[in-house]
């Protein structure tokens, strides 16, 4: 998560795609210093990381953000608890990738109508 801050604190205003695939010590700490500090941020790979639902409700209320592509992909704290905020995730969202957690395969179907524009892998 440290490593995280500053590299959001020196370059997150340039960086457009970050992938912490498989970095299993990023927690809900590390998308509160990029909900933050990354503005022109398009994709976001979290595959694998220690995230949660707080960190999913931290990313989709940064009104800043403007994410095309999320993966949450392997992240087990990410329940049903997330469908509400993934749900009011911004129109610029064009790829979801929610595979291998916890959601349930109603709750994706929910997310299919509620973001009818995006892709979204289950």
């Amino acid at each position: 998560d440290a490593t995280v801050s500053a590299l959001v604190k020196a370059h997150g205003s340039s960086l457009a795609r970050l992938s912490l695939e498989g970095c299993s010590r990023i927690t809900d700490a590390s998308l509160f210093a990029i909900s933050e500090g990354c503005t022109d941020l398009a994709e976001l790979d979290l595959s694998n990381c220690m995230v949660s639902d707080y960190g999913v409700a931290v990313l989709a209320s940064a009104r800043q953000l403007k994410l095309r592509v999320l993966s949450l992909s392997g992240c087990l704290k990410v329940t049903q608890k997330s469908v509400p905020f993934l749900g009011s995730m911004s129109a610029s969202l064009e790829g979801l990738n929610l595979q291998f957690n916890f959601i349930g395969n109603h709750n994706i179907a929910s997310l299919e109508k509620q973001l009818w524009w995006c892709d979204i892998l289950a």
